[in-house]
């Protein structure tokens, strides 16, 4: 058996006398025996945690005494050792308080010029990106314009998909003025329609639907990109937005625009395109 004061390095076999060591390596400490286990070992010292300090260090024969800090001191490590620190009190006269004094960290201090360049760098960025994304939304709306126009279908012929709803282009042909000027007038323009029938086909595009067949929809089968549609989304008329740039298309049609909005099985918008209306002039 080793003396009280020294730890046991090899215990006691048949042929072998108990090995006892001289003391307990840096970081240990010879922890107190018991009842059960006379014999005393040496264990590593209690590490204190971050935002506590050492209240009493680890010895050769004590443990590690932790107590967390108080208010005007902070402890950022993880040590056996190290105690709380006293906090920063104030800032420099040139400096600005960024966080005050916690048990976890000192008080965080910068230079008054560091946040205005951040501040001065933010904005930058927040310029670059708005410019960077206007430019591409002018690129996309460009690659949609030259993306070119399904063909129309025939007059009086039933369009694509399955709805059974026709678009009759022979009565919104009766209703312009210069149809009746030769014998075979070029087909009606979306652009030709009167503002306010416009404006209704877009509240219709624009409200919810059960099938969720609304204007963006009806971008896709006019041959948008989902980069553009997602960009024409971001305005407070997407549907207007969405017609105005089609309609400055060639082949932007009434017979063309009732082929996908037949295609996506908004019969009701076709029925409102065929009923009479009066239609601008076109020069």
């Amino acid at each position: 058996m080793c003396p009280r004061q020294l730890p046991i390095r090899d215990s006691c076999t048949a042929t072998r006398d108990t090995l006892c060591s001289t003391g307990c390596p840096r970081g240990h400490y010879l922890a107190p025996g018991n009842g059960t286990q006379p014999q005393r070992s040496c264990v590593p010292c209690r590490v204190c945690d971050e935002g506590y300090g050492t209240v009493q260090e680890c010895k050769p024969n004590s443990d590690t005494v932790c107590q967390k800090c108080p208010e005007g001191y902070y402890s950022e490590v993880k040590s056996p050792y190290e105690p709380c620190l006293i906090c920063q009190r104030e800032c420099g006269p040139k400096e600005v308080m960024i966080q005050p004094c916690t048990p976890l960290s000192d008080t965080l201090c910068m230079v008054y010029c560091s946040i205005l360049a951040a501040v001065v760098v933010g904005l930058l960025a927040y310029v670059g990106f708005k410019c960077w994304t206007t430019c591409k939304q002018k690129q996309q709306l460009a690659k949609a314009r030259m993306g070119g126009e399904s063909s129309s279908s025939p007059e009086g012929e039933k369009l694509h998909g399955d709805s059974g709803v026709f678009l009759d282009t022979h009565s919104l042909q009766e209703h312009h003025p210069l149809n009746k000027a030769g014998p075979r007038a070029d087909p009606p323009l979306y652009s030709s329609l009167a503002h306010p029938l416009q404006e209704e086909v877009e509240r219709m595009l624009e409200a919810p639907t059960p099938g969720g067949k609304d204007w963006r929809i009806l971008a896709q089968h006019l041959g948008y990109l989902d980069e553009t549609i997602e960009t024409i989304g971001w305005g407070e008329a997407p549907a207007h937005t969405l017609l105005s740039d089609w309609s400055a298309q060639e082949g932007a049609t009434l017979e063309a625009l009732g082929q996908a909005l037949t295609a996506i099985e908004r019969g009701d918008v076709v029925d409102r395109l065929n009923a009479p209306v009066e239609v601008s002039s076109v020069v």
